[in-house]
């Protein structure tokens, strides 16, 4: 659905993309992530047609987009991390008003309106000014304004960012919905939580480049085997330590005072009983060995501070 080649942008002498390659298959969920100012919105800005870009290719389901006009051609909508909205209309007006400059009759406009607020949960606010409405309320009226044409992608960029955890929850739940009717997803976001969540694969980005364009599923692969925290009873000795390195199952050993983080050297489900077994007879007392799986938090800091 995404192809993104080459890609470069420049603001005056600054190259803000340098080379951006990633892509999306249709019908996924992908997250898309980097620090402030990699070039997350500068990308979603070029795939929404309102940033024009250099060199490199932007294509959307196989067809190049320049501009605006072709990005609506391309059928694609797009919530921007703080939505501007008139005001002074009414959440079911603003939609309905949306919906006519689709060229929908005002009999489709107004049932497509009702149909989006059920969908967002502001169906008991459709009759409130957008002014009177809170920030989290606006952003579930940026999701349903940007379904209004019912696109085949939908870009967003920050989509939870201003929400309760409950309203996080129904907006990745309606995320999910999203993707069983068809639709691409694109979502760009600080919380790798709900990355994890509701992305099918994830790009990483750091200062306009691609650093990592994986599956959710293959970053198992990425990151390594699990790690295992022992809790000890008391602080472990250098000698007892070097003893536990020796152990076969452990490829890294870090510790700290009363407590270790074991790297295993493969993904056997019987390294738990293996460690234990090796302490027993170590006579190393500890309370419990707990497995830690590599979250797609710690592979953001990781790849981010370079060191994988």
């Amino acid at each position: 659905m995404i192809r993104v080649d080459g890609l470069e942008k420049e603001f005056g002498s600054f190259l803000a993309l340098k080379g951006l390659n990633f892509h999306v298959p249709k019908g996924r969920v992908h997250g898309f992530l980097g620090h402030n100012g990699a070039g997350k919105t500068t990308t979603l800005n070029i795939l929404a047609g309102f940033s024009p870009y250099g060199k490199g290719s932007v294509q959307i389901d196989g067809m190049e987009v320049r501009d605006a006009k072709q990005a609506v051609q391309r059928k694609i909508g797009y919530l921007p991390e703080a939505p501007q909205f008139y005001e002074y209309m009414r959440a079911k007006e603003l939609l309905m008003y949306l919906g006519r400059i689709q060229k929908a009759s005002k009999l489709d406009a107004g049932k497509r309106a009702e149909e989006l607020l059920r969908l967002v949960g502001l169906e008991s606010a459709s009759k409130r000014k957008v002014g009177g409405f809170s920030r989290g309320m606006k952003q579930r009226l940026g999701m349903a304004c940007a379904l209004v044409h019912d696109p085949a992608l939908l870009l967003l960029d920050e989509p939870t960012s201003a929400l309760d955890p409950e309203g996080r929850r129904e907006v990745l739940e309606m995320i999910k919905k999203l993707k069983e009717a068809g639709k691409t997803i694109l979502i760009s976001t600080h919380i790798l939580s709900d990355v994890e969540r509701v992305c099918d694969s994830v790009t990483m980005i750091k200062n306009g480049t691609c650093i990592l364009d994986a599956d959710i599923a293959a970053l198992k692969e990425i990151q390594g085997p699990a790690g295992y925290r022992i809790e000890f009873v008391r602080a472990i000795k250098e000698a007892e330590l070097h003893d536990l390195q020796s152990t076969a199952c452990i490829s890294e050993l870090i510790c700290e005072e009363e407590s270790c983080l074991v790297k295993a050297s493969n993904e056997d489900s019987e390294v738990s009983l293996l460690l234990a077994k090796a302490l027993s007879e170590l006579k190393i007392p500890f309370h419990g060995i707990q497995r830690q799986e590599r979250t797609l938090e710690e592979l953001y800091i990781r790849r981010m501070n370079g060191y994988e």
